[in-house]
């Protein structure tokens, strides 16, 4: 919403067609790495059920995109919220995409990542 409401903003001589078609790419690029992740763990892990319920969870997942990246939907995963604010032009959206992408990479270091890896640790009896 903010990237339609500030559509237009971002004009430091850039040319039209190419940044377009750069934030397109981000768009598909990103979305689909998404898709693909959250349709490689399932709907639990995707909501964020494994965080509070811990039956059934055999640890990381390495199937589809997480056998190539360790955490694909909070890094390639966002490329489209930067494509978004490039396809209209958004400075105020490119700006929020990047602070959006940093809380959920502070999240995940400071929050997700502790607390999965006191879980394995409880789970193997150390």
């Amino acid at each position: 919403m903010l990237c339609l409401a500030s559509r237009g903003t971002l004009t430091v001589g850039l040319p039209r067609v190419p940044v377009f078609v750069v934030g397109a790419v981000l768009v598909i690029v990103g979305s689909s790495i998404k898709l693909w992740a959250a349709a490689t763990l399932g709907a639990g892990p995707y909501y964020w059920r494994t965080f509070f319920v811990l039956d059934g969870w055999k640890g990381p997942s390495t199937a589809g995109p997480y056998r190539y990246l360790r955490n694909p939907m909070y890094t390639v995963g966002y490329l489209q919220t930067y494509g978004f604010a490039l396809v209209t032009r958004s400075w105020p959206g490119l700006a929020a995409a990047l602070i959006d992408h940093i809380a959920i990479l502070l999240f995940y270091r400071l929050v997700e990542k502790p607390h999965f890896e006191r879980t394995a640790r409880v789970a193997a009896g150390l």
